[in-house]
């Protein structure tokens, strides 16, 4: 049989890089102490990272430590514990149509040398309809009606895990109409 593997494993992959950059190989892990957080903490915010990022990646790491202990009956510590940084909780903000207009543009600028030029009619694509990136690059024309003018995004395509159905309004639709070309 083979093990299931979790929907967000490439997520955690990326989340765990930095946890691997920072503490040296054959760092033994019942070594680990709150000071090692401490300066893990320190470390990434000293490259700029926000407090929300570096306590997703102490909650990866925690998550591994009680895994250790109940799997493999390990007695490792979890300095993880009581680390978490706060994290200000940001209003999600929708780019404004002069903004999207200007990223169209310099996608167009930036890509002019290029013959198949997909990206503008991707932002475009992405801006009408508020389909999130992964939703759009795993998009496959069968699941494009153009006659009705709607994707059918299926359970397995979304992050929310539901099957959704998006209406294309008509900058969406001739986005679509030549993204097709390409």
């Amino acid at each position: 049989a083979t093990a299931e593997i979790k929907r967000s494993h490439a997520t955690d992959l990326r989340k765990m890089r930095p946890l691997a950059n920072f503490f040296p190989e054959g760092f033994l892990m019942n070594s680990l102490s709150g000071q090692h957080i401490r300066a893990y903490i320190l470390d990434r915010r000293q490259g700029g990272v926000c407090n929300n990022t570096i306590n997703k990646g102490l909650s990866l790491l925690s998550t591994a430590i009680r895994w250790c202990n109940s799997e493999l009956d390990w007695n490792l510590p979890n300095p993880v514990a009581g680390k978490r940084l706060p994290v200000e909780v940001e209003e999600a903000r929708c780019l404004s149509v002069e903004e999207v207009q200007k990223l169209v543009q310099s996608a167009q600028k930036a890509w002019s040398k290029h013959t198949r030029n997909y990206f503008p009619d991707f932002c475009l694509l992405g801006f009408y309809t508020g389909m999130r990136s992964g939703e759009l690059l795993n998009l496959e024309w069968k699941r494009v009606n153009l006659v009705d003018r709607t994707v059918t995004l299926r359970a397995e395509d979304t992050k929310g895990k539901r099957k959704r159905l998006v209406a294309l309004n008509d900058a969406a639709y001739e986005a679509l109409l030549r993204l097709r070309r390409v």
